[in-house]
């Protein structure tokens, strides 16, 4: 798994502003595998039901500097791979010590980050193979203020 990740951070610093001066020697995130349903309720402090606007695919935990995986994700596809990217993204984030005005400004990185990916490995749907709806995509990126 070593070898994804750095090959992940290689594309990364090639695409993005993160600096990431020896992918090789970059402290490396630790990978865990639990179920969906918990990844989401980790995240979200919800449950998933059929209700749900949105399902947390993965998710990354700054403290721990730890990637959460679904543990029946086929990490032979490039559904695995864009996952992995946009949660090792995060990482970088973290790693590098970078703030941001809002939790959504955080993602909008790791999704545009993830959509270039795959349109670069040849998908003519990114948003489709990420099960996101490019309108949900726009809303999970802004900063929200609710009254």
């Amino acid at each position: 798994m070593k070898e994804i990740l750095v090959t992940l951070l290689i594309w990364i610093s090639q695409n993005s502003v993160f600096e990431i001066t020896d992918p090789n020697e970059y402290p490396l995130p630790t990978l865990t595998f639990m179920s969906q349903n918990e990844i989401h309720y980790m995240a979200t402090n919800s449950t998933l039901d059929e209700a749900t606007f949105f399902r947390v695919r993965a998710s990354y935990l700054p403290e721990t500097n730890t990637i959460y995986l679904p543990y029946d994700a086929n990490i032979n596809t490039l559904h695995f791979e864009s996952m992995l990217l946009h949660e090792l993204v995060h990482h970088v984030q973290n790693i590098n010590g970078i703030s941001y005005p809002c939790n959504g400004h955080v993602e909008k990185d790791a999704y545009l980050l993830e959509v270039e990916y795959l349109l670069q490995k040849g998908v003519e749907d990114p948003y489709e193979l990420m099960g996101l709806h490019p309108l949900t995509l726009i809303f999970l990126t802004q900063c929200h203020t609710y009254r």
